[in-house]
């Protein structure tokens, strides 16, 4: 049984966004001037040892898309609407990108764009979205080239393209509420990582000092976080307050061989949100504040592989999360089937009932979550 890390260009979970991250970089490219680069504090790192603590005190609900058996909710508003991707193979070769109201209408869009080659799993994502209901996400070109895109309210899509990227290209990996920021990573000639903020059409830079690469998730008025690549390919958190930098690392899990942490959101209260994977055991998503980490695991999971469990992609102001989970088992060739979800605070009111024709009368279900000991 090997005891090797997994590599970072290698897909380390499931999810579309995972796969999106595994691109790898051509090697001959021009990079373009002008960028600016945003300069790290000193960093303050988390215990390496940080255990789970506590129940996550959430109810959950699962949101399905008929006619497809995969479902991922990668972005969720204040007001509840969502937005993500469906797909009806395992692998997702074709995918339906997605945006909902918060009962749950959906309305599906298509990416114009001459360069998007709608083939090969995972080739689109949703990663973000706005209070104002735009959406963010990434989607490959018919060379490998990866590509940011904004879609409006109004259904305008546009293109997002770093400056500074390679052949490799750009990926919109999140988006402030309030728009204003556009967050995620390009790859330089190198084939590295790394980390961008797009705000008023200026992009920045931003790059964990030593890592091997990076990508910022999220951005919360003016703070903003992500993952980035410690020296042994495996993931880490990273978020920035007040220009300083602050290190998570994966907390412990008995049996878990190499665990690596990802980091999607911040609410307003500063509990940052993601999930955490290993090579033997399946994932589960987490909550991280005041030093401990909570654990979520939807009660709907399935699936005993790595390749299972449950992610969160996204969490809004609020502290509501929202991701999928697996109902299946993954093969060495394919991906488990997963279904979306949200999952709210107990205690706080739950989003409309959907109504008839919302989600096409998707299927809802809501508990309390488990929780790891």
């Amino acid at each position: 049984m090997t005891t090797t890390p997994p590599s970072r260009h290698t897909p380390a979970r499931w999810r579309a966004k995972a796969a999106v991250l595994a691109a790898t970089a051509a090697t001959v490219a021009t990079a373009a001037a002008g960028a600016a680069t945003i300069q790290a504090a000193a960093a303050t790192a988390a215990p390496a040892a940080s255990v789970l603590s506590g129940p996550a005190r959430y109810h959950y609900q699962t949101i399905t898309v008929p006619g497809y058996r995969s479902v991922y909710l990668n972005g969720i508003s204040d007001s509840g609407a969502y937005a993500g991707e469906a797909c009806k193979d395992r692998n997702c070769t074709t995918v339906a990108l997605f945006a909902a109201s918060p009962a749950g209408k959906v309305t599906f869009y298509t990416l114009p764009f001459a360069n998007y080659s709608p083939t090969g799993p995972f080739n689109a994502t949703a990663t973000g979205m706005d209070n104002a209901g735009d959406v963010v996400g990434a989607y490959t070109g018919p060379h490998g080239a990866l590509h940011g895109y904004l879609r409006k309210t109004t259904g305008a899509l546009s293109q997002i393209n770093d400056p500074r990227a390679a052949a490799g290209g750009t990926v919109a990996d999140g988006i402030s509420p309030d728009g204003s920021v556009i967050v995620g990573f390009y790859i330089d000639k190198a084939g590295v990582e790394r980390g961008f903020l797009l705000r008023d059409g200026a992009f920045a830079t931003y790059d964990v000092p030593g890592a091997q690469g990076t990508v910022v998730g999220f951005d919360n008025h003016g703070r903003f976080g992500g993952t980035y690549y410690a020296a042994n390919g495996l993931s880490r958190g990273f978020y920035v307050i007040h220009g300083r930098l602050h290190t998570v690392s994966a907390p412990a899990e008995h049996g878990a061989r190499h665990p690596a942490l990802t980091l999607s959101a911040m609410d307003t209260a500063g509990t940052l949100f993601g999930y955490v994977d290993s090579a033997n055991l399946p994932g589960y998503g987490i909550a991280y504040a005041s030093g401990g980490y909570t654990t979520f695991r939807d009660p709907n999971e399935a699936g005993t592989g790595p390749q299972a469990g449950t992610v969160i992609y996204s969490a809004n102001s609020n502290g509501v999360v929202a991701g999928a989970y697996t109902y299946t088992n993954g093969t060495a060739k394919q991906f488990p089937y997963a279904k979306g979800f949200i999952a709210r605070p107990r205690g706080t009111s739950a989003v409309p009932r959907q109504g008839h024709g919302a989600l096409e009368q998707a299927g809802v279900h809501e508990g309390l979550g488990q929780v790891a000991p």
